[in-house]
């Protein structure tokens, strides 16, 4: 059996935003390399109101970039994805490992309006050529090559 590779360091993240009615159906994580996909992903996600606009975060893409992560279309309220900025990631030689919090609603009561959360995280750009994306029970949600 081969051995678990070990992370070689930690990259710390930063939470960015978090939206529940984008317009992203299906699962995914998108990299965001530059500023007109961040434009392009915060016009996805019904961000367009002028005082959204100018919520645009300020990032700096010639040493970061940005992952957006969805859970698609949901058939309720109480789906939530989100991310503990206290986290740091783990980078391997090929790949980050990112981990979020995937919550679904624990009870039928809930209300039937569907759903579309997505979150926003930034981290430093590096040599990897993918990232995983896990959930708080380890369980792999999504890779998004580079």
């Amino acid at each position: 059996m081969a051995a678990t590779p070990q992370a070689s360091h930690k990259a710390t993240m930063a939470f960015i935003s978090q939206q529940y009615n984008s317009s992203r159906t299906m699962p995914s994580a998108q990299l965001i390399r530059e500023p007109r996909e961040l434009e392009r992903f915060f016009h996805d996600v019904q961000i367009k109101s002028a005082a959204a606009q100018n919520l645009l975060p300020n990032i700096d893409f010639n040493n970061d970039v940005l992952l957006a992560v969805s859970m698609g279309q949901k058939p309720t309220e109480g789906y939530k994805l989100s991310f503990d900025s206290s986290k740091t990631v783990d980078v391997y030689p090929d790949h980050i490992a990112v981990q979020v919090v995937w919550s679904e609603p624990v009870s039928a009561t809930v209300q039937r309006t569907a759903t579309h959360p997505c979150v926003l995280i930034k981290f430093a750009k590096g040599q990897y050529t993918r990232i995983k994306v896990y959930d708080q029970s380890k369980k792999l949600r999504y890779v998004a090559n580079l």
